[in-house]
């Protein structure tokens, strides 16, 4: 795996606050969920908004193939913010119109 920082610069980056929640529920020890502090402390979180939750919701309706809440949430997050998404589950998001992903 290509580390994310050697593509882009840490002011570039940014997560949707349910990044941040996925992140904390694969934690399994203290010592990741400070690690987990220490990197999104440098990030921009984007907050969940009303214009999010409906833009995730017609994504769900209108796709084609079986999305996820969150990764309708994740994926509106980056529409809305005009972000990429960079992800290793590509095939999770695969299908969103408009949707510009980046391999990690």
């Amino acid at each position: 795996m290509v580390s994310i920082y050697k593509k882009f610069k840490v002011a570039d980056l940014s997560v949707s606050i349910f990044v941040v929640q996925e992140l904390f529920a694969g934690a399994n020890s203290k010592q990741q969920e400070n690690q987990i502090l220490a990197l999104i402390s440098s990030l921009k979180v984007w907050p969940y908004s009303q214009e999010i939750a409906k833009f995730a919701g017609e994504l769900i309706r209108d796709s084609k193939k079986q999305v996820s809440v969150i990764d309708a949430a994740i994926a509106a997050t980056c529409l809305i913010n005009n972000c990429h998404l960079a992800t290793l589950n590509s095939k999770d998001f695969a299908g969103i119109p408009k949707l510009q992903m980046v391999r990690i």
